[in-house]
């Protein structure tokens, strides 16, 4: 996330309290065997982008309608 640094945007919320933005898309790539992800926001004009890890959740259970 170092990368996005330069990105992000410095906004002032209630009562003053500090909070940056950073408008990102996050990408994904389905191959035959895998999944990739990566992460692309704009920065001066230039499309940037990281690498992202995709996380499986093993416990997650989907109940029919």
């Amino acid at each position: 996330m170092a990368e996005m640094t330069n990105a992000s945007q410095a906004l002032y919320g209630p009562e003053g309290v500090i909070f940056y933005q950073l408008d990102l898309s996050v990408v994904l790539q389905f191959g035959i065997n895998e999944l990739k992800a990566k992460l692309c926001w704009n920065e001066d004009g230039e499309e940037k982008q990281t690498p992202a890890r995709v996380v499986y959740d093993n416990e997650v259970t989907i109940a029919d309608g």
